[in-house]
């Protein structure tokens, strides 16, 4: 009689953990998670070395802190205008931390989801940079700016996310459209 009971709620644990749990987009996950999507101009870089103490060891960390200039603000405040990205890397004192997450050079321009770390200091989740353009190597995005605005409108408004861009701006919605999360 226990193993039948043990057996019965392995089963309906196994059975729970799939009702309703649908694989989510992991581009709707970003946008609907993000403080911040935005579309700008990295104007500057500096970097800033960091020293950690936990119990008996001391280490160096290297940060990069990108300055975003916005064009456009599709997620947030609409009146930001500026804010500093960081990612982890770059140079201590004779050595280079590779970055951990996106670089950027001064002039490309990207479209990014950016998640609030303290006071207009963000970082950019692992999937949050949508489309850059990067005029110092000639490369752009596969998919369109234009296009890539519209998909997370599109996933903004079907999922009740107030669009800070004016409708005027938006642009042509794409054809594959954005069903609301299954409750």
């Amino acid at each position: 009689m226990r193993n039948m009971f043990l057996i019965l709620m392995l089963f309906f644990s196994i059975i729970s953990a799939f009702i309703g749990c649908a694989p989510r987009d992991p581009l709707t996950d970003t946008v609907v998670k993000a403080d911040l999507i935005v579309l700008g101009t990295i104007t500057d870089n500096r970097t800033e070395v960091v020293t950690v103490v936990s119990g008996n060891t001391t280490g160096k960390f290297a940060y990069i802190f990108f300055t975003l200039s916005m064009d456009k603000v599709i997620k947030g405040d609409p009146d930001t205008r500026e804010v500093l990205i960081k990612t982890e890397g770059g140079p201590m004192d004779d050595v280079y931390q590779g970055p951990t997450g996106p670089y950027f050079l001064i002039s490309d321009r990207i479209l990014s989801a950016l998640h609030l770390e303290e006071d207009n200091v963000y970082t950019i989740p692992s999937s949050g940079v949508f489309w850059v353009e990067q005029p110092s190597i000639g490369a752009k995005s596969i998919v369109g700016l234009q296009e890539s605005i519209g998909r997370i409108i599109q996933i903004m408004t079907a999922n009740n996310i107030p669009v800070a861009l004016p409708h005027s701006e938006w642009p042509p919605m794409p054809v594959h459209p954005v069903s609301p999360p299954k409750n």
